[in-house]
């Protein structure tokens, strides 16, 4: 996976594609929008052609804003702590965007930002174990 990642957003699929089809040497991948994947299927298409792969964003990480969660619609209606997340809804949740990602030769799984405590532990262990 070595290479330029194109983010192809929301006009750019032709100018991806022409790329594409001239010089895909340098790309690695090709990253679509889950919620735009059909609009840029022809872009999936000359990727694939061009032995490139193609990744498809889910937007986890949206979920845990009630001013973002309007634009993620695959899951609940409510935002998600994923520190809290019972077992049950994790499974749905990776159910549900590993099947958003019908068109990709690599699977993105759930992602999402750490914030608070959940960062600020993170910050101490990787500081800590970097430097004895």
């Amino acid at each position: 996976m070595h290479g330029l990642h194109l983010a192809v957003t929301y006009n750019e699929h032709l100018k991806v594609e022409e790329h594409l089809s001239t010089d895909p040497r340098a790309v690695g991948a090709v990253l679509l929008d889950y919620d735009r994947v059909d609009r840029h299927a022809s872009a999936a298409e000359a990727a694939r052609d061009a032995g490139v792969d193609v990744r498809i964003d889910p937007k986890s990480h949206e979920l845990v804003t009630k001013a973002a969660i309007d634009r993620v619609d695959y899951f609940h209606a409510q935002p998600v702590d994923p520190v809290t997340l019972r077992s049950g809804e994790r499974a749905e949740l990776v159910d549900i965007v590993i099947g958003l990602q019908e068109a990709a030769s690599i699977l993105t799984p759930p992602y999402f930002y750490a914030g608070g405590q959940e960062s600020q532990h993170a910050s101490k262990t990787s500081s800590m174990s970097t430097f004895p």
